[in-house]
C-alpha cells in the first residue's frame, strides 16, 4: 500500500492539520480520498461571499483540481458528501449538480448524501467531500 497527500496550484497544502487529498494505492486500484472542499482560491482565502451558486461552482472547480493532480476525472467519483449552510439551497444545488455533470458526460452518479450543517467558516454556503476510485494501470 502506498499513500500520497494531494494539493493542487489552485489549492495549496491547508494552514491547519489536514490533507486536502489522499491517494492510495493498493494493489490495481487508487482510492482518492478528498477533504471537505469550498469556494476558497490558491491564498486559502474565502471567495464569493453571499454568491451560493458561484460558491458551488468554485468548489467543484476546486474538487477537479485535486482529482486532476491525482491523475483522475469526475469520471472516477464514486461518493460525495454535501454540507448546505442552508438545507433550502438544496434545490439550486441539485440545478447546478446536475448542469455541472452534464457539462462532464458524466453517464456514473457519484452516490451522495447533502446534510445541513454549520462549516468552518460563517461566509461560506457549501462544502463538498469526495471519494474516487480509479484502476491503476501499470506500465509494463
Amino acid at each position: 500500500m502506498n499513500r500520497k497527500d494531494i494539493c493542487s496550484n489552485i489549492l495549496p497544502q491547508p494552514a491547519a492539520a489536514f490533507s486536502r487529498a489522499s491517494k492510495i494505492s493498493f494493489k490495481d486500484i487508487e482510492f482518492i480520498f478528498i477533504s471537505g472542499t469550498a469556494s476558497v482560491n490558491e491564498k486559502r482565502e474565502s471567495v464569493h461571499t453571499g454568491d451560493f451558486k458561484s460558491q458551488v461552482y468554485k468548489t467543484y472547480e476546486n474538487i477537479e483540481s485535486l482529482l486532476t493532480e491525482a491523475n483522475a476525472t469526475f469520471k472516477d467519483v464514486v461518493s460525495m458528501t454535501i454540507y448546505l449552510k442552508d438545507m433550502k439551497q438544496y434545490e439550486v444545488f441539485n440545478e447546478i449538480r446536475d448542469s455541472f455533470f452534464k457539462k462532464k458526460n458524466l453517464v456514473f452518479i457519484p452516490a451522495s448524501t447533502c446534510v445541513e450543517a454549520a462549516l468552518c467558516r460563517p461566509e461560506l454556503l457549501v462544502e463538498i467531500s469526495a471519494i474516487a476510485l480509479k484502476e491503476n494501470i501499470r506500465k509494463s
